[in-house]
């Protein structure tokens, strides 16, 4: 049996898909189980799938038609034989020694679930650790699990390919397939229930490319109604594991606002021209979900003053205040200039990654 089973969804992934199996295929743990799911590409991403699989015997690849990345994940998990279960995208790569590093980790704590840092690759590999273990090397056991509940019901931190799960835990578990966004942190909600001991390790291993056409970069209102929808879900798991003491549901009010804060909602509202009758429609037709109704009640001192008129429009109606606030938000970079730099570092980074990776 493998130790672990590393799935891996492709769509339309010809240029990326060999960088990323050629590093899992490199990993120092040798017992890998590496599932590629071609979600019914249209480029050569499926014959590049076979060829690899041809090469390995440890590479397995089952086509399907599109029914995307959640779906993909579901087909990769009913076909996992590991003992662990891990995920990896097509567009991205592992360091060589992350699944060793994670499964060594799992099996010394006897732990269901082990997570890693990261790297955020843009023009420059950007190492993005643990933050919450301070300066601890490794973190282990039911208040780490705790933590990190709280960290999901704020729809936090959440990319399933940052853990490995024993696949025992994860039996009948499956990616919500309605959600456009913020998948991973429903699918981890739930997963983290079966578990009573996670460890966390401070080293990064995985490398997340940022593309200016992933669907974080792209997100319209309904993505946001997906984050709406999961912390709702977080709260109710909060509340079922006496993790709901006024202190944590400040915590998490207080984060799960600040979504609805950033440059994105705010680039989402102009370039959607929605009016401020529009944005008082949307969040009035989910107002009624806990957690904008926590949003909305609890009181948070220390929450900032845009905190404040976002918990105002929601108690008032009254919109304006917070369309303005958004109408001033500094809004990201995505200029022709910005996005010339962003593709010839992405060239940049898939020639690096061949040469180094093969």
């Amino acid at each position: 049996m493998p130790k672990v089973s590393i799935i891996v969804p492709a769509y339309n992934a010809e240029k990326t898909l060999k960088t990323a199996v050629r590093s899992l295929q490199k990993q120092t743990l040798r017992e890998v189980e590496i599932l590629i799911i071609d979600d019914g590409s249209k480029d050569g991403t499926g014959k590049l799938a076979d060829k690899l699989a041809a090469a390995d015997s440890r590479i397995k690849v089952i086509h399907q038609p599109n029914a995307g990345v959640s779906a993909a994940r579901n087909t990769g998990l009913a076909a996992a034989s590991g003992e662990f279960i891990g995920f990896c995208d097509a567009d991205d790569w592992c360091a060589f020694g992350m699944y060793e590093a994670l499964y060594t980790a799992a099996k010394a704590y006897d732990a269901a679930d082990c997570l890693c840092g990261m790297y955020f690759d843009t023009y420059k590999s950007i190492p993005l650790p643990l933050w919450f273990l301070g300066e601890d090397a490794v973190k282990a056991g039911k208040e780490l699990r705790d933590r990190l509940l709280l960290l999901f019901a704020a729809c936090q931190d959440g990319p399933v390919w940052k853990h490995i799960f024993r696949r025992d835990i994860l039996q009948g578990l499956r990616f919500s397939e309605e959600l456009r966004y913020a998948e991973d942190v429903a699918f981890l909600q739930e997963a983290l229930r079966r578990t009573k001991i996670s460890v966390a390790l401070k080293d990064c291993f995985y490398h997340y490319l940022s593309r200016p056409n992933s669907v974080c970069h792209t997100m319209g209102m309904d993505a946001f109604t997906s984050l709406v929808f999961v912390g709702s879900k977080g709260l109710h798991i909060l509340h079922e594991e006496g993790l709901d003491t006024p202190e944590n549901l400040r915590y998490v009010a207080a984060a799960f606002g600040r979504q609805f804060l950033g440059a994105e909602i705010a680039t989402t509202i102009r370039q959607a021209r929605m009016t401020e009758e529009d944005v008082a429609a949307y969040f009035g037709k989910l107002l009624e979900e806990p957690s904008l109704r926590l949003l909305r009640d609890i009181d948070i001192p220390n929450g900032g003053e845009s905190l404040h008129v976002l918990q105002e429009a929601l108690r008032t109606g009254d919109f304006m205040p917070y369309c303005s606030l958004m109408a001033a938000q500094p809004l990201p970079k995505h200029g022709s200039f910005y996005n010339f730099l962003r593709r010839l570092s992405y060239q940049r980074w898939l020639l690096w990654q061949k040469l180094t990776i093969g």
